[in-house]
């Protein structure tokens, strides 16, 4: 059976696969490590309000936090001790500053998260995009509120045709 609708989610650590069905949202991903999964939403359960965010990937902050203390740790050893630049412990430390400037530069966009609770409040499905793809998720949140909307106004579950 065809999906009503569908989202494709990119991240730095893999890929989702969002499809809308008549009574379920499947939810199909990949993790770079090898890692793959799929889950079921019942729309039945599914509460039609979403909560928002815009923020940038996790990994943002921890770059940060090794390019300033590779850069700290590099200035004290090279000034403070008289170490030479790319010497030992401070090219040790200047490698983390680096690394974390890279980091810092591939998790650098900002990204948005919408988050689908059920009908007691519980996280069900986190669906993230960059701001440049924003229109298509809501798209695909709109279709998804509208279905869940109709499916509990109706009271009766559709069977796979999407007929009651």
């Amino acid at each position: 059976m065809e999906p009503l609708a569908t989202f494709e989610e990119q991240r730095v650590a893999g890929k989702r696969l969002y499809r809308l069905f008549p009574d379920r949202i499947t939810i199909t991903g990949k993790e770079y490590l090898g890692s793959e999964y799929e889950m079921t939403v019942n729309l039945s359960n599914l509460y039609s309000g979403t909560d928002r965010l815009t923020a940038r990937e996790p990994l943002f902050r921890s770059g940060f936090y090794l390019l300033l203390g590779g850069t700290v740790a590099n200035e004290i050893l090279v000034r403070g001790l008289k170490m030479e630049r790319f010497a030992s412990l401070s090219g040790l430390a200047m490698t983390l500053a680096i690394t974390g400037l890279i980091i810092m530069l591939a998790t650098g966009r900002r990204r948005e998260w919408v988050v689908l609770k059920n009908l007691q409040g519980q996280n069900v499905a986190n669906i993230s995009c960059s701001i440049s793809q924003r229109a298509r998720l809501n798209c695909f949140i709109e279709a998804v509120k509208a279905q869940a909307s109709s499916f509990q106004k109706a009271g009766t579950a559709p069977n796979s045709d999407g007929k009651a």
